[in-house]
Formats: C-alpha cells, sequence, structure tokens
C-alpha cells in the first residue's frame, strides 16, 4: 500500500502546478470503508462522478466546481485512501 500511497502523492502534486490533468481518479474503498470513512456531501459529490474512466479535467468540467476545489478534495480523499490518482 506503501507504494500507492507514494503514487497518489506524486499524481496529486501532479495537478496542483496543473501538468496533468488527464490523470484519472478511481476509487480504491470498499463499500463498507465508504459507509464509516468521515466525507462531507461535497466529497459524496465528487465521488460520483469518480468511477475509474473519467478524467480530472472531465470531473471539473461535469462536477461544475473550480479544478482547484476538485484537486482539494481529491488530495483529502486519496490521504484517506479512499481514492487513488493514476
Amino acid at each position: 500500500m506503501a507504494g500507492c500511497l507514494d503514487e497518489v502523492g506524486q499524481a496529486t502534486a501532479a495537478m496542483a502546478v496543473g501538468s496533468s490533468r488527464s490523470v484519472t481518479p478511481r476509487c480504491i474503498a470498499s463499500a463498507a470503508e465508504l459507509r464509516s470513512a468521515r466525507i462531507d456531501p461535497r466529497d459524496a459529490f465528487l465521488l460520483s462522478f469518480i468511477d475509474g474512466r473519467l478524467s480530472l479535467q472531465s470531473i471539473v468540467d461535469a462536477s461544475g466546481m473550480r479544478e482547484d476545489q476538485v484537486i482539494a478534495i481529491l488530495d483529502r480523499l486519496s490521504q484517506s485512501r479512499i481514492v487513488a490518482v493514476h
């Protein structure tokens, strides 16, 4: 799992500097983990777009949220081991 977290950190850093809007977030948490996770309504809303196929840019476009907001939420979700960004 440590390797995955290292990869998530690098992908999140790349998103933060705008170098890779084509990264694709995917949910890595089980249904039970999601039920017990501390996620707010904005996190849950964003999670509804994460299907392992949509790119960061597509999620930003579909959600109507600002890119920096999406990146901040993805960063928080990745640190909580709910999503991975590839």
